[in-house]
């Protein structure tokens, strides 16, 4: 998911201390704090068997921590599925196929092998292959409805929503007290209703999933996800303070966590979180972008910076890693390497308005004034709601000596802007000096 930092709390540097002329206007602002991504997609927020980190498909090599021997009595497969289940237990995805592998050599009618493996690779990321191994298992055993689940939550994954539905409508003829049945159900509403932000559904399948089972972590894992998609983080908070005090291992929980601290603007507290879910394992391309946002909240510029250098070494195609790099590096004052990493981002999305505004400041601490204006220009021609664009353009006019286009520009802004814009009091500084430039210097009597 496209990590969008929004602009909206993004002040423009003022970079009138820059010029001499304009000393008056006194410091620089300071940008305030950047909302973190909201997830729209609740397989971005809780997946049910995707891991933390996708890997590569792992290669079946068939040898078990059971038997030694890829030759195996049928009596011994149930031994060797409970050598699969300590290791899927353990997180060792590989372990746990090359085991179900194993039995499934040993008993090729083995409909729990099957069912098992195609967890493991849903666990592994390998969607296809788990798909055709629940498949499998559905042919040898159509009324099991744990493996209608699960194989709806592998067509949820894959953006198969009606299909994921109709294996949930077969698992609920078979079992309709699933705690994991409700789980899925209201992720796949989650996906279908969050375009007109309507949560009904799903949060009510979220509800019955906690109540059947009110000891799994992930029924509030995925309320919380809905809790913090929908505008709540306080109360996606307690969820995961639920979730965490029953699993507190679980990394995903603590990056959550931290978004919706950044939300509520306790940015300290999400250092905390964010820092957790990396120690505990979490390393996905948003975790970093979202702890180096985190660090620039409180103002720790050269961790901001360490952070998503590693962030950007990791996922060099994750594009907002580049723009969280260059708001760091512009904070440090580094203003040349700001831009390489801002301009990095807009080759990947050019009418993004939030890297155009922040490659727009950094154009106007490097004095590079036309720049500046043609960035701010463009980004408040795709968005007409982003009137702080004109203060930067005044600014650059300014310092252009183009005094009668930065007074316009001025008062455009001004007949826009809310009471409680905060760039009101720099623009009106700025609105003085250009009046001084614009009033005739008073002939001198000789």
């Amino acid at each position: 998911m496209r990590a969008i930092l929004s602009r909206a709390h993004l002040q423009i540097f003022s970079i009138l201390t820059c010029l001499g002329v304009l000393a008056a206007c006194g410091p620089a602002a300071s940008p305030q704090a950047v909302v973190s991504p909201t997830p729209t997609s609740l397989s971005d927020m809780w997946p049910a068997t995707v891991p933390w980190t996708p890997a590569a498909s792992p290669t079946v090599v068939l040898t078990s921590s059971a038997v030694p021997s890829p030759t195996i009595a049928p009596g011994e497969v149930g031994r060797i599925l409970q050598a699969g289940d300590v290791n899927f237990e353990a997180g060792n995805m590989v372990g746990a196929i090359n085991d179900y592998s194993l039995a499934i050599l040993a008993d090729p009618q083995c409909v729990e092998a099957y069912y098992k493996r195609g967890l493991a690779y849903g666990r592994f990321g390998n969607l296809d292959a788990a798909l055709a191994d629940l498949t499998t298992a559905l042919s040898l055993d159509p009324d099991w409805a744990d493996v209608y689940i699960a194989r709806a939550d592998v067509y949820a994954q894959q953006g198969q929503y009606d299909a994921a539905l109709a294996d949930l409508d077969q698992a609920r003829q078979f079992d309709a007290g699933n705690a994991q049945f409700y789980l899925i159900r209201g992720q796949v509403y989650f996906e279908l209703d969050v375009s007109e932000n309507e949560f009904g559904r799903a949060l009510a399948d979220f509800d019955r999933c906690i109540a059947l089972a009110p000891e799994r972590a992930d029924g509030y894992f995925a309320r919380a996800g809905l809790f913090l998609a929908s505008g709540h983080p306080e109360r996606a908070i307690v969820d995961l303070n639920i979730g965490l005090a029953i699993d507190p291992d679980n990394a995903e929980g603590y990056y959550h966590r931290g978004l919706a601290g950044e939300k509520l603007n306790q940015s300290q507290e999400a250092v905390e979180d964010f820092e957790k879910a990396l120690d505990l394992g979490g390393t996905t391309p948003d975790l970093y972008v979202s702890l180096g946002m985190a660090y620039i909240h409180i103002d720790e510029y050269d961790l901001a910076a360490n952070v998503l250098n590693k962030g950007v070494a990791l996922y060099p195609e994750h594009t907002p890693a580049y723009y969280a790099r260059g708001l760091a590096y512009l904070m440090q004052g580094r203003y040349a390497p700001a831009l390489r990493d801002v301009t990095v981002a807009l080759e990947a999305e050019p009418d993004d308005v939030e890297a155009l505004s922040l490659r727009a400041t950094i154009y106007l601490n490097l004095h590079r004034w036309e720049d500046a204006i043609r960035d701010y220009l463009y980004a408040y021609q795709l968005d007409p709601d982003y009137i702080d664009a004109l203060y930067g353009i005044a600014q650059a006019q300014y310092a252009l000596g183009r005094y009668e286009e930065a007074a316009a520009s001025v008062d455009e802004f001004l007949s826009l802007a809310p009471p409680t814009n905060s760039n009101i009091p720099g623009v009106n500084v700025l609105l003085e000096m250009i009046e001084a430039k614009l009033t005739p210097t008073p002939a001198r009597d000789g």
